[in-house]
Protein backbone atom coordinates (compact mmCIF):
# COMPACT_ATOMS: atom_id res chain seq x y z
CA UNK A 1 0.00 0.00 0.00
CA UNK A 2 1.54 3.25 -1.11
CA UNK A 3 1.47 6.76 0.70
CA UNK A 4 -1.44 8.60 -0.21
CA UNK A 5 -1.46 11.58 1.94
CA UNK A 6 -3.80 15.47 0.75
CA UNK A 7 -0.67 17.30 0.64
CA UNK A 8 -1.19 21.34 0.13
CA UNK A 9 0.88 22.55 -2.75
CA UNK A 10 4.47 23.77 -2.17
CA UNK A 11 4.73 27.25 -2.60
CA UNK A 12 8.12 28.46 -4.37
CA UNK A 13 7.81 32.15 -3.39
CA UNK A 14 5.74 32.09 -0.10
CA UNK A 15 4.56 35.43 1.00
CA UNK A 16 4.60 35.07 4.52
CA UNK A 17 7.59 31.88 5.49
CA UNK A 18 7.36 30.38 8.56
CA UNK A 19 9.96 29.97 11.21
CA UNK A 20 11.44 27.02 11.29
CA UNK A 21 14.87 28.32 14.16
CA UNK A 22 13.48 26.29 17.40
CA UNK A 23 15.45 29.63 19.59
CA UNK A 24 13.00 31.69 17.33
CA UNK A 25 10.29 29.15 17.44
CA UNK A 26 10.20 29.48 21.56
CA UNK A 27 9.63 33.09 21.81
CA UNK A 28 6.75 32.85 19.74
CA UNK A 29 5.11 30.30 21.58
CA UNK A 30 5.91 31.90 24.66
CA UNK A 31 3.81 35.29 23.24
CA UNK A 32 0.78 33.05 22.66
CA UNK A 33 0.90 32.31 26.27
CA UNK A 34 -0.32 35.87 27.23
CA UNK A 35 -3.06 35.56 24.46
CA UNK A 36 -6.81 34.57 24.37
CA UNK A 37 -6.90 30.98 23.40
CA UNK A 38 -8.83 31.99 20.81
CA UNK A 39 -6.68 34.84 19.34
CA UNK A 40 -3.31 32.43 20.58
CA UNK A 41 -4.74 29.46 18.34
CA UNK A 42 -5.24 31.53 15.29
CA UNK A 43 -2.07 32.77 14.95
CA UNK A 44 -0.39 28.86 15.79
CA UNK A 45 -2.85 28.08 12.86
CA UNK A 46 -1.51 30.94 10.71
CA UNK A 47 2.25 30.07 11.03
CA UNK A 48 1.51 26.11 10.68
CA UNK A 49 -0.26 26.27 7.51
CA UNK A 50 2.04 28.69 6.02
CA UNK A 51 4.83 26.24 7.73
CA UNK A 52 2.83 23.67 5.36
CA UNK A 53 3.32 25.42 2.46
CA UNK A 54 6.59 26.10 2.13
CA UNK A 55 9.75 24.01 1.45
CA UNK A 56 11.65 23.12 3.59
CA UNK A 57 14.59 19.94 4.90
CA UNK A 58 12.35 17.31 6.56
CA UNK A 59 14.75 16.95 9.49
CA UNK A 60 14.60 21.32 9.99
CA UNK A 61 10.47 20.49 9.35
CA UNK A 62 10.72 17.81 12.26
CA UNK A 63 12.82 20.08 14.37
CA UNK A 64 10.53 23.30 14.12
CA UNK A 65 7.55 20.39 14.73
CA UNK A 66 9.27 19.37 17.82
CA UNK A 67 9.48 22.60 19.18
CA UNK A 68 5.66 23.56 18.47
CA UNK A 69 3.97 20.26 20.42
CA UNK A 70 3.46 21.06 23.64
CA UNK A 71 2.30 24.61 23.00
CA UNK A 72 -0.32 23.23 20.40
CA UNK A 73 -1.21 20.76 22.48
CA UNK A 74 -1.72 23.38 25.47
CA UNK A 75 -3.56 25.45 23.03
CA UNK A 76 -5.98 23.10 22.09
CA UNK A 77 -6.39 21.83 25.55
CA UNK A 78 -7.68 25.48 26.29
CA UNK A 79 -9.69 25.56 23.52
CA UNK A 80 -11.56 22.07 24.31
CA UNK A 81 -12.24 23.96 27.32
CA UNK A 82 -14.44 26.19 25.59
CA UNK A 83 -16.83 23.78 23.92
CA UNK A 84 -16.71 20.40 25.91
CA UNK A 85 -18.74 21.71 28.40
CA UNK A 86 -21.71 23.32 26.44
CA UNK A 87 -25.19 21.95 24.57
CA UNK A 88 -25.34 20.98 21.10
CA UNK A 89 -25.04 21.81 18.47
CA UNK A 90 -22.56 24.30 19.15
CA UNK A 91 -22.60 28.12 18.65
CA UNK A 92 -20.36 31.38 19.12
CA UNK A 93 -17.22 31.00 20.60
CA UNK A 94 -17.93 27.12 21.69
CA UNK A 95 -17.83 26.57 17.93
CA UNK A 96 -15.59 28.92 16.78
CA UNK A 97 -13.08 26.94 19.71
CA UNK A 98 -13.91 23.26 18.14
CA UNK A 99 -13.48 24.51 14.70
CA UNK A 100 -10.18 26.04 15.87
CA UNK A 101 -9.04 23.43 17.52
CA UNK A 102 -9.93 20.44 14.96
CA UNK A 103 -7.75 22.91 12.48
CA UNK A 104 -4.91 22.76 14.31
CA UNK A 105 -4.47 19.10 14.63
CA UNK A 106 -5.12 18.76 11.04
CA UNK A 107 -2.42 21.44 10.15
CA UNK A 108 -0.17 19.60 12.82
CA UNK A 109 -0.63 16.14 11.26
CA UNK A 110 0.22 17.30 7.82
CA UNK A 111 3.37 18.62 9.17
CA UNK A 112 4.25 15.63 10.13
CA UNK A 113 3.03 13.81 7.05
CA UNK A 114 4.96 16.07 4.80
CA UNK A 115 8.20 15.59 6.58
CA UNK A 116 7.68 11.55 6.79
CA UNK A 117 6.77 11.70 2.84
CA UNK A 118 10.23 13.70 2.35
CA UNK A 119 12.37 11.19 4.48
CA UNK A 120 9.89 8.40 2.48
CA UNK A 121 11.27 9.72 -1.19
CA UNK A 122 15.01 10.39 -0.46
CA UNK A 123 17.04 8.60 -2.47
CA UNK A 124 19.59 7.60 0.07
CA UNK A 125 17.35 7.51 3.55
CA UNK A 126 19.19 7.48 6.60
CA UNK A 127 17.00 8.06 9.44
CA UNK A 128 17.17 5.69 11.92
CA UNK A 129 13.69 3.88 12.67
CA UNK A 130 13.05 5.94 15.82
CA UNK A 131 12.89 8.41 13.91
CA UNK A 132 10.51 7.07 11.20
CA UNK A 133 8.56 5.65 14.27
CA UNK A 134 7.69 8.72 16.17
CA UNK A 135 7.21 10.68 13.02
CA UNK A 136 4.35 7.74 12.38
CA UNK A 137 3.20 8.02 16.05
CA UNK A 138 2.70 11.82 16.04
CA UNK A 139 0.44 11.47 12.76
CA UNK A 140 -1.66 8.92 14.46
CA UNK A 141 -1.63 11.02 17.35
CA UNK A 142 -2.91 14.12 15.55
CA UNK A 143 -5.26 11.74 14.02
CA UNK A 144 -6.96 10.53 17.24
CA UNK A 145 -6.76 13.92 18.70
CA UNK A 146 -9.49 15.22 15.21
CA UNK A 147 -11.41 12.37 16.15
CA UNK A 148 -12.03 13.09 19.87
CA UNK A 149 -13.03 16.84 18.63
CA UNK A 150 -15.59 15.19 16.60
CA UNK A 151 -16.80 13.18 19.25
CA UNK A 152 -16.98 15.87 21.85
CA UNK A 153 -19.03 17.83 19.47
CA UNK A 154 -21.27 14.59 18.79
CA UNK A 155 -20.12 14.60 14.71
CA UNK A 156 -18.50 12.00 13.02
CA UNK A 157 -14.65 11.59 11.86
CA UNK A 158 -14.14 11.93 8.57
CA UNK A 159 -13.70 9.30 6.03
CA UNK A 160 -10.76 10.58 4.64
CA UNK A 161 -9.28 10.32 8.46
CA UNK A 162 -10.58 7.00 8.98
CA UNK A 163 -8.51 6.20 5.65
CA UNK A 164 -5.31 7.83 6.58
CA UNK A 165 -5.31 6.08 10.07
CA UNK A 166 -5.43 3.36 8.61
CA UNK A 167 -2.60 4.02 5.83
CA UNK A 168 0.07 5.50 8.12
CA UNK A 169 -0.54 2.34 11.00
CA UNK A 170 0.11 -0.37 7.96
CA UNK A 171 2.91 1.78 6.88
CA UNK A 172 4.52 0.91 10.25
CA UNK A 173 3.26 -2.62 10.39
CA UNK A 174 5.31 -2.77 6.73
CA UNK A 175 8.53 -1.07 8.36
CA UNK A 176 8.06 -3.40 11.54
CA UNK A 177 7.66 -0.29 13.88
CA UNK A 178 4.33 -1.05 15.45
CA UNK A 179 5.95 -2.09 18.47
CA UNK A 180 9.29 0.77 17.98
CA UNK A 181 8.90 2.51 21.77
CA UNK A 182 9.11 6.20 21.45
CA UNK A 183 10.63 9.52 22.87
CA UNK A 184 7.39 10.95 23.85
CA UNK A 185 3.52 10.74 23.91
CA UNK A 186 1.21 13.19 23.31
CA UNK A 187 -1.08 11.79 26.27
CA UNK A 188 -2.18 8.06 27.61
CA UNK A 189 1.54 7.00 27.30
CA UNK A 190 0.84 5.35 24.07
CA UNK A 191 4.70 4.47 23.99
CA UNK A 192 4.17 2.92 20.42
CA UNK A 193 2.27 3.29 16.92
CA UNK A 194 0.10 -0.02 18.26
CA UNK A 195 -0.89 1.31 21.40
CA UNK A 196 -1.84 4.90 19.70
CA UNK A 197 -4.12 3.25 16.87
CA UNK A 198 -5.58 0.90 19.43
CA UNK A 199 -6.79 3.49 21.57
CA UNK A 200 -8.42 5.28 18.99
CA UNK A 201 -10.33 2.41 17.57
CA UNK A 202 -10.88 1.49 21.30
CA UNK A 203 -12.52 5.14 21.65
CA UNK A 204 -14.74 4.56 18.74
CA UNK A 205 -15.90 1.56 19.76
CA UNK A 206 -17.14 2.76 23.24
CA UNK A 207 -19.79 4.21 21.07
CA UNK A 208 -19.16 7.85 22.65
CA UNK A 209 -22.24 9.09 20.87
CA UNK A 210 -23.93 7.84 23.80
CA UNK A 211 -22.23 9.06 26.15
CA UNK A 212 -22.21 12.86 27.94
CA UNK A 213 -18.94 14.88 27.07
CA UNK A 214 -17.56 14.06 30.69
CA UNK A 215 -17.93 10.44 30.04
CA UNK A 216 -16.39 10.77 26.50
CA UNK A 217 -13.10 12.75 28.16
CA UNK A 218 -13.44 9.66 31.30
CA UNK A 219 -13.26 7.05 28.52
CA UNK A 220 -10.00 9.17 26.52
CA UNK A 221 -7.90 8.43 29.44
CA UNK A 222 -9.58 4.70 30.38
CA UNK A 223 -8.24 3.48 26.70
CA UNK A 224 -5.30 4.46 28.00
CA UNK A 225 -5.07 2.01 30.65
CA UNK A 226 -7.66 -0.25 28.72
CA UNK A 227 -4.84 -0.59 25.07
CA UNK A 228 -2.54 -2.77 26.66
CA UNK A 229 -5.25 -5.47 26.89
CA UNK A 230 -6.62 -5.47 23.54
CA UNK A 231 -5.34 -7.81 20.92
CA UNK A 232 -4.39 -7.56 16.55
CA UNK A 233 -4.40 -10.37 14.56
CA UNK A 234 -4.19 -11.71 10.93
CA UNK A 235 -7.20 -12.84 9.65
CA UNK A 236 -7.72 -16.76 10.71
CA UNK A 237 -10.18 -19.09 11.88
CA UNK A 238 -12.63 -17.86 14.86
CA UNK A 239 -14.58 -20.37 16.72
CA UNK A 240 -16.57 -17.30 18.82
CA UNK A 241 -17.12 -14.01 17.41
CA UNK A 242 -17.82 -12.19 20.44
CA UNK A 243 -15.51 -9.52 21.30
CA UNK A 244 -14.04 -9.49 17.88
CA UNK A 245 -14.13 -6.56 15.52
CA UNK A 246 -12.55 -6.64 11.61
CA UNK A 247 -10.30 -3.05 10.53
CA UNK A 248 -10.03 -2.90 6.71
CA UNK A 249 -6.48 -1.20 6.41
CA UNK A 250 -7.01 -0.50 2.89
CA UNK A 251 -10.82 1.33 3.43
CA UNK A 252 -11.92 4.41 4.56
CA UNK A 253 -13.73 2.65 7.29
CA UNK A 254 -14.22 2.84 11.20
CA UNK A 255 -14.14 -1.07 12.65
CA UNK A 256 -17.03 -3.44 12.26
CA UNK A 257 -18.16 -6.45 14.38
CA UNK A 258 -17.23 -9.50 12.90
CA UNK A 259 -20.44 -10.72 12.58
CA UNK A 260 -21.77 -8.13 10.90
CA UNK A 261 -19.08 -7.79 8.59
CA UNK A 262 -21.15 -8.76 4.78
CA UNK A 263 -17.27 -8.79 2.68
CA UNK A 264 -14.89 -11.66 2.50
CA UNK A 265 -11.74 -10.72 4.20
CA UNK A 266 -8.37 -10.02 2.87
CA UNK A 267 -5.96 -11.54 4.37
CA UNK A 268 -3.25 -8.88 3.11
CA UNK A 269 -4.67 -5.85 4.29
CA UNK A 270 -7.14 -6.71 7.46
CA UNK A 271 -6.50 -7.72 10.70
CA UNK A 272 -8.45 -8.25 13.71
CA UNK A 273 -9.33 -6.93 16.63
CA UNK A 274 -10.14 -8.75 19.92
CA UNK A 275 -11.19 -6.88 22.95
CA UNK A 276 -12.30 -10.19 25.18
CA UNK A 277 -9.63 -9.31 27.46
CA UNK A 278 -10.61 -5.65 27.66
CA UNK A 279 -14.09 -6.61 28.59
CA UNK A 280 -12.98 -8.75 31.53
CA UNK A 281 -10.92 -6.28 32.82
CA UNK A 282 -13.50 -3.59 33.33
CA UNK A 283 -15.34 -6.43 34.93
CA UNK A 284 -12.91 -6.68 37.67
CA UNK A 285 -12.71 -3.37 37.44
CA UNK A 286 -16.91 -3.00 38.26
CA UNK A 287 -16.72 -5.44 40.63
CA UNK A 288 -14.01 -4.11 42.90
CA UNK A 289 -16.11 -0.92 42.59
CA UNK A 290 -19.32 -2.37 43.43
CA UNK A 291 -16.92 -3.99 46.77
CA UNK A 292 -15.68 -0.96 47.80
CA UNK A 293 -17.91 1.50 47.64
CA UNK A 294 -17.53 3.39 50.95
CA UNK A 295 -13.65 1.94 51.60
CA UNK A 296 -10.38 3.51 51.35
CA UNK A 297 -9.17 1.16 48.68
CA UNK A 298 -11.67 2.75 46.30
CA UNK A 299 -10.20 6.54 47.31
CA UNK A 300 -6.85 4.84 46.35
CA UNK A 301 -6.96 3.57 42.69
CA UNK A 302 -6.80 6.87 40.56
CA UNK A 303 -7.95 4.51 37.94
CA UNK A 304 -11.94 4.56 38.82
CA UNK A 305 -12.04 8.05 39.69
CA UNK A 306 -12.55 8.98 36.07
CA UNK A 307 -15.29 6.04 35.62
CA UNK A 308 -18.71 5.31 37.32
CA UNK A 309 -20.95 1.77 37.30
CA UNK A 310 -22.92 3.27 34.51
CA UNK A 311 -20.07 4.02 31.95
CA UNK A 312 -18.24 1.00 33.06
CA UNK A 313 -21.25 -1.33 31.82
CA UNK A 314 -21.55 0.56 28.64
CA UNK A 315 -17.97 -0.12 27.88
CA UNK A 316 -18.72 -3.86 28.82
CA UNK A 317 -21.53 -3.89 26.88
CA UNK A 318 -19.92 -2.40 23.79
CA UNK A 319 -16.25 -4.35 24.03
CA UNK A 320 -17.72 -7.18 25.10
CA UNK A 321 -21.01 -9.00 24.31
CA UNK A 322 -23.85 -6.54 23.45
CA UNK A 323 -27.48 -7.30 24.26
CA UNK A 324 -29.87 -8.52 21.80
CA UNK A 325 -32.42 -6.84 20.36
CA UNK A 326 -35.31 -8.41 20.75
CA UNK A 327 -37.52 -6.24 18.88
CA UNK A 328 -37.52 -4.62 14.95
CA UNK A 329 -37.89 -1.14 14.92
CA UNK A 330 -40.80 0.33 13.13
CA UNK A 331 -39.69 2.51 10.55
CA UNK A 332 -42.39 6.00 10.61
CA UNK A 333 -42.47 9.97 9.53
CA UNK A 334 -44.48 11.40 12.30
CA UNK A 335 -44.17 14.48 13.58
CA UNK A 336 -44.10 15.39 17.43
CA UNK A 337 -43.17 18.43 19.38
CA UNK A 338 -40.12 18.03 22.03
CA UNK A 339 -39.87 19.71 24.99
CA UNK A 340 -35.81 20.02 26.45
CA UNK A 341 -34.75 19.81 30.43
CA UNK A 342 -36.89 19.50 33.46
CA UNK A 343 -37.66 22.79 33.62
CA UNK A 344 -38.94 23.27 30.37
CA UNK A 345 -40.66 19.53 30.29
CA UNK A 346 -42.34 20.86 33.27
CA UNK A 347 -43.68 23.58 32.11
CA UNK A 348 -44.80 22.03 28.77
CA UNK A 349 -46.72 19.49 31.42
CA UNK A 350 -48.41 21.92 32.87
CA UNK A 351 -49.41 24.30 30.65
CA UNK A 352 -48.85 22.86 27.19
CA UNK A 353 -46.30 25.34 26.47
CA UNK A 354 -43.42 26.80 27.81
CA UNK A 355 -43.74 29.67 29.29
CA UNK A 356 -41.40 31.76 26.63
CA UNK A 357 -42.39 31.53 23.29
CA UNK A 358 -38.90 32.85 22.54
CA UNK A 359 -37.47 29.75 24.25
CA UNK A 360 -35.94 27.18 22.10
CA UNK A 361 -36.65 24.59 23.81
CA UNK A 362 -39.25 23.38 22.83
CA UNK A 363 -38.82 22.21 18.57
CA UNK A 364 -40.64 20.26 16.12
CA UNK A 365 -38.95 16.76 15.08
CA UNK A 366 -39.83 13.79 12.51
CA UNK A 367 -39.86 10.35 14.23
CA UNK A 368 -37.93 8.57 11.46
CA UNK A 369 -38.15 5.30 13.89
CA UNK A 370 -39.34 3.62 16.96
CA UNK A 371 -39.12 0.37 19.14
CA UNK A 372 -41.18 -0.61 22.70
CA UNK A 373 -38.48 1.46 24.53
CA UNK A 374 -37.23 4.01 22.49
CA UNK A 375 -37.62 6.79 19.25
CA UNK A 376 -35.40 8.23 16.87
CA UNK A 377 -35.60 11.99 15.69
CA UNK A 378 -34.45 14.19 13.11
CA UNK A 379 -35.03 17.92 12.32
CA UNK A 380 -33.22 20.30 9.95
CA UNK A 381 -29.77 21.45 11.67
CA UNK A 382 -30.13 24.46 13.76
CA UNK A 383 -28.56 26.71 16.38
CA UNK A 384 -31.16 27.58 18.45
CA UNK A 385 -31.21 23.54 19.99
CA UNK A 386 -30.05 22.95 23.27
CA UNK A 387 -29.25 19.60 23.78
CA UNK A 388 -26.95 16.80 26.31
CA UNK A 389 -26.74 13.30 26.18
CA UNK A 390 -28.64 12.41 29.39
CA UNK A 391 -31.69 15.05 29.71
CA UNK A 392 -34.69 14.56 30.31
CA UNK A 393 -37.61 15.24 27.08
CA UNK A 394 -41.05 14.95 27.14
CA UNK A 395 -43.72 15.27 24.51
CA UNK A 396 -46.32 14.05 22.85
CA UNK A 397 -46.80 11.85 19.35
CA UNK A 398 -49.84 13.86 16.92
CA UNK A 399 -52.13 10.23 17.24
CA UNK A 400 -51.54 9.79 21.27
CA UNK A 401 -53.40 12.10 23.53
CA UNK A 402 -51.15 11.30 26.70
CA UNK A 403 -47.39 12.66 27.23
CA UNK A 404 -44.06 11.04 27.36
CA UNK A 405 -41.14 11.07 28.98
CA UNK A 406 -37.71 10.30 28.16
CA UNK A 407 -34.06 10.94 27.86
CA UNK A 408 -31.65 11.94 25.47
CA UNK A 409 -29.38 8.46 24.49
CA UNK A 410 -27.57 9.75 21.78
CA UNK A 411 -27.03 12.93 19.36
CA UNK A 412 -25.47 13.35 15.80
CA UNK A 413 -25.41 16.41 14.90
CA UNK A 414 -23.70 17.13 11.61
CA UNK A 415 -24.21 20.08 9.04
CA UNK A 416 -27.34 19.52 7.55
CA UNK A 417 -29.14 17.77 9.92
CA UNK A 418 -29.65 16.60 13.97
CA UNK A 419 -30.51 13.32 15.05
CA UNK A 420 -30.89 12.03 18.33
CA UNK A 421 -32.17 8.88 20.12
CA UNK A 422 -34.83 8.52 22.81
CA UNK A 423 -35.01 6.13 25.87
CA UNK A 424 -38.34 5.84 27.46
CA UNK A 425 -39.23 6.87 31.01
CA UNK A 426 -42.66 6.41 31.41
CA UNK A 427 -46.01 7.86 30.40
CA UNK A 428 -48.52 10.91 32.26
CA UNK A 429 -45.83 12.29 33.55
CA UNK A 430 -47.21 15.09 35.84
CA UNK A 431 -45.64 18.48 37.07
CA UNK A 432 -44.91 19.20 40.33
CA UNK A 433 -41.76 21.16 42.07
CA UNK A 434 -39.72 19.71 45.34
CA UNK A 435 -38.08 21.58 48.06
CA UNK A 436 -34.05 20.82 47.30
CA UNK A 437 -32.01 19.19 49.95
CA UNK A 438 -30.76 22.44 51.46
CA UNK A 439 -34.27 23.17 52.53
CA UNK A 440 -34.04 26.95 50.82
CA UNK A 441 -36.28 27.01 47.70
CA UNK A 442 -38.63 24.62 45.72
CA UNK A 443 -37.16 23.22 41.96
CA UNK A 444 -39.46 22.17 39.33
CA UNK A 445 -39.89 18.45 39.14
CA UNK A 446 -41.88 15.41 37.47
CA UNK A 447 -44.03 12.85 39.03
CA UNK A 448 -44.62 9.11 37.26
CA UNK A 449 -47.50 7.46 38.83
CA UNK A 450 -47.40 3.74 40.04
CA UNK A 451 -47.58 0.79 37.51
CA UNK A 452 -48.54 -2.31 39.29
CA UNK A 453 -48.31 -4.34 35.86
CA UNK A 454 -45.09 -3.99 35.43
CA UNK A 455 -44.03 -3.02 39.49
CA UNK A 456 -43.20 0.13 39.03
CA UNK A 457 -43.18 1.97 41.93
CA UNK A 458 -44.49 6.08 42.15
CA UNK A 459 -41.09 7.93 41.61
CA UNK A 460 -40.05 11.43 41.08
CA UNK A 461 -37.41 13.09 38.23
CA UNK A 462 -35.53 15.85 39.45
CA UNK A 463 -31.91 17.37 38.25
CA UNK A 464 -28.83 15.66 39.55
CA UNK A 465 -27.95 16.50 43.23
CA UNK A 466 -30.79 18.41 44.30
CA UNK A 467 -31.95 15.47 46.96
CA UNK A 468 -30.46 12.46 48.29
CA UNK A 469 -31.66 9.30 48.69
CA UNK A 470 -33.16 8.24 52.22
CA UNK A 471 -33.87 12.13 53.07
CA UNK A 472 -37.34 13.94 53.49
CA UNK A 473 -38.21 16.18 51.36
CA UNK A 474 -41.76 18.36 50.74
CA UNK A 475 -43.39 18.03 47.00
CA UNK A 476 -46.09 20.51 45.69
CA UNK A 477 -48.67 19.12 43.62
CA UNK A 478 -51.27 21.48 42.93
CA UNK A 479 -52.74 22.67 45.84
CA UNK A 480 -51.01 19.76 47.85
CA UNK A 481 -48.01 19.79 50.04
CA UNK A 482 -46.89 16.24 50.18
CA UNK A 483 -44.28 15.03 52.53
CA UNK A 484 -42.18 12.17 51.56
CA UNK A 485 -39.43 9.97 52.48
CA UNK A 486 -36.98 9.32 49.38
CA UNK A 487 -36.31 5.30 48.73
CA UNK A 488 -33.48 4.23 46.50
CA UNK A 489 -32.95 5.57 42.75
CA UNK A 490 -34.69 3.93 40.30
CA UNK A 491 -32.27 5.41 37.56
CA UNK A 492 -30.29 8.40 36.87
CA UNK A 493 -27.84 9.90 34.07
CA UNK A 494 -25.14 12.64 34.08
CA UNK A 495 -28.51 15.61 34.59
CA UNK A 496 -31.13 13.69 36.02
CA UNK A 497 -32.44 11.24 38.81
CA UNK A 498 -35.64 9.29 39.17
CA UNK A 499 -36.59 8.40 43.07
CA UNK A 500 -38.89 5.84 44.54
CA UNK A 501 -40.59 7.54 47.48
CA UNK A 502 -43.17 6.78 50.23
CA UNK A 503 -45.56 9.39 51.49
CA UNK A 504 -45.34 10.50 55.09
CA UNK A 505 -47.88 13.50 55.16
CA UNK A 506 -50.39 15.46 53.13
CA UNK A 507 -51.37 18.88 53.64
CA UNK A 508 -54.08 20.41 51.34
CA UNK A 509 -53.70 24.10 52.45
Amino acid sequence: MSLNFNLPSLDSHPYLIAETIPAKIVDFTFKLQTLHPTEAGTQLLEELQALNRQKCDPKIRFNALETYKQTVSSICDDLEDFFNSVASPLTGDAKISADLASLIWHEFGIAYKRTLFDIQNQLLNFNSNSMRSLIIHRILSCLQKQTIVHYLTYTSPTPNCWAELHQIYYLGLQQSLEDEVVSESFFNNAKSINLVYIQTLLIYLANPQKLDKASILNVVHYAGHLAKYVQLHGIGHLQNHVGVFIVELDSAKPPLPFAKNKNTPNVNTDILLLTVEVARQIHQQLKFLREHQSDSLLQANQLLDVVDENLLIHLINNFGIPPNRVFNRREMNDELMLAIGITNANSYIKHGALKSKRDAALSRWVITNTSPTGYALTMPYSESLALKIGDVVVFNESKNKYLSLAYIIWINAEDESIDIGLSLIGINPRSCSVQTADKTNFEPAILLDEIEAIQQPITLVVKKNQLKPNSETVIKLGNKKITATLLQKQGQTALYERFAYRLTDINLS
